[in-house]
């Protein structure tokens, strides 16, 4: 499977950290393997979701709903080994 998705990733520069990322095509994760990767993000120290406090559930749905329209993006860093969910206007394509 990680063949795969690298495979059909495109690499961009990060304009903030001058790096190279590749950016992994979300139509090409597994839908249970999109999901764990949406909560695993989620759970991490640090995300923020403003004033509101929302359920892990609706945090999920919404997360989704802004990686299939195209709002954010599943990125790699070969850097740090691990994969980034981040606005799309943060590249240089």
């Amino acid at each position: 499977m990680l063949v795969n998705v690298a495979m059909a990733a495109l690499v961009v520069q990060d304009v903030n950290k001058r790096q190279l990322i590749m950016i992994i095509p979300w139509q090409e994760i597994p839908a249970e393997t999109l999901q764990n990767m949406v909560e695993s993000y989620i759970l991490r120290e640090g995300t923020d979701y403003g004033e509101m406090d929302y359920s892990l559930v609706e945090k999920t749905a919404q997360l989704l709903h802004n990686i299939k329209i195209g709002k954010v993006i599943i990125v790699w860093s070969e850097l740090h080994e691990t994969f980034d969910i981040k606005p799309k206007n943060t590249f240089n394509q």
